[in-house]
């Protein structure tokens, strides 16, 4: 019982979890940062932009054209992160 609620106390701060859910379940891994530290949407995109080569060679590591790479700002508005899907 005390395990339970050890567990129930630490989930909301070390997503345990949920990491475990998203790896074993989900095959995803989340970067779990809160919006505060994420950078700049701006500062993402100019990233991207100057190493497009790098992101043409992800996209490129399956024959099937099935990985998309993808800058995300919808979760924390005006801030960006990076997102590779396998489809």
């Amino acid at each position: 019982m005390v395990v339970v609620a050890v567990a129930i106390v630490v989930e909301p701060y070390t997503k345990w979890y949920h990491r475990l859910a998203d790896i074993l379940i989900y095959n995803n891994h989340n970067h779990y940062l809160p919006c505060s530290a994420l950078p700049e949407l701006n500062e993402v995109e100019e990233i991207v932009s100057q190493h497009q080569d790098v992101v043409e060679q992800i996209e490129n590591l399956s024959s099937e054209g099935n990985i998309e790479f993808v800058i995300d700002s919808m979760i924390c508005q005006g801030k960006g992160s990076i997102i590779i899907l396998l489809r």
